[in-house]
This record gives structure tokens, sequence and C-alpha cells, in this order.
């Protein structure tokens, strides 16, 4: 089963649990759950895009702070009264007063889901050279390292890619870090140890 994209913002975990059910009554799968925009913020990072619906509360910022933090990384889908909805503008932002019908939450996830999906495919289209080339120094390594062919390593990419919502670009470039903190515990194995011992 692959996630979507989505991330609930909502201190109170039972309403929490009630979008996330109610979304995936209709197919739709949340990935995370937040409480804090710090957080979701987060969550979105390491995605690379996505979705947040959130509510009229953080613990540690206002939808507001959170809306302008996201803009353009992040769609979003907030739940407030009208008159703290007043302050969103209407870039990528649908909004939605209590008490929310299934049918309305479930459409406006559904839209949202649109939107994202083909500003996520023009990201891919609009991949530059040195992008690709990421991804083509990421497959070498796994190549060199795994013993595998260049098919098999696109293919991880890929479907990697596909099952945790990242970017391939972003994914190639924690595959590299990855191996190179492999080689420095390989080359400098005792460096931590001495690390430890100098903080004693």
């Amino acid at each position: 089963m692959t996630l979507d994209r989505i991330v609930v913002s909502l201190i109170n975990d039972r309403h929490c649990r009630q979008i996330s059910q109610i979304l995936q009554s209709a197919g739709i799968q949340v990935r995370h759950c937040c409480k804090s925009g710090a957080e979701t913020i987060r969550e979105i990072l390491n995605m690379g895009s996505g979705i947040v619906i959130c509510g009229s509360k953080l613990s540690d910022m206002t939808p507001q702070d959170l809306a302008n933090e996201l803009k353009g990384r992040a769609l979003l889908l907030i739940i407030a009264s009208p008159a703290q909805l007043e302050y969103f503008g209407p870039e990528d932002i649908i909004k939605l007063s209590p008490p929310v019908a299934r049918s309305q939450l479930i459409t406006a996830v559904a839209t949202l889901k649109e939107e994202e999906a083909r500003r996520f495919r023009e990201t891919v289209l609009q991949r530059g050279p040195e992008d690709d080339a990421l991804i083509d120094r990421a497959k070498a390594m796994m190549m060199d390292r795994e013993r595998i062919s260049e098919q098999e390593a696109h293919r991880f990419l890929q479907q990697r890619s596909m099952s945790s919502g990242m970017r391939k670009t972003e994914l190639a470039r924690r595959i590299i870090e990855a191996y190179h903190r492999q080689e420095q515990e390989r080359l400098h194995p005792d460096s931590e140890q001495e690390d430890n011992d100098a903080s004693m």
C-alpha cells in the first residue's frame, strides 16, 4: 500500500484519528499525524512536497505561520472558524469551517491531491542536468556497493521514491550521504570512540 503525501497537523489525537479514518475509507492514506508546526514542516521537507490538513491551533505556531513556512512546498486544507479563515490568502489553501461533513473533507483532499500530483509531475519534468547527474551517481554507487545492475538500481530508486513520496533527487542525495558515512566509519572506526572519550 502506497501512502499519500498527506500530513494531518492537529493537537487533538482523536480528531487526527477521525480524519485519517474518514480519508482511509475513501482510499486516501495519511502518511503522518503531527501536533507541532515544526514536526509538520520537517515531514513536508523530507517528502519534498505534500498536503497538510491543519486545525486552528498548533503546539508551537499559528496556522498562519505554518502556511507561510510551507508556501510553495505544500498545499493546505485549513479547518477553522470563519473569523480565523479570514487571515488566510487564496494561494495553495482550501478553507473549511466546522462542522465538516465527510463528503466535504474527502472532496477537498481529493482536489488537493490532484493539484499536488500535477505539481509533483511538473517538478520531475523540470529536473535539470545536475539532478540527473546526482541520480546517476547514486545508481553508480549502488551498483558498485550492492553488486546490482543499472536496471536494478533504477528500479530501486523508482520504487522507493513512489513508496516514500520523496523526490528521486532527494532520495539519491540521501543514498550518497549514507554511503559516504559508511565509508568514513570504515576508514575511521575508532573516531566515534575517541570523541566519546574526549567528552568524558
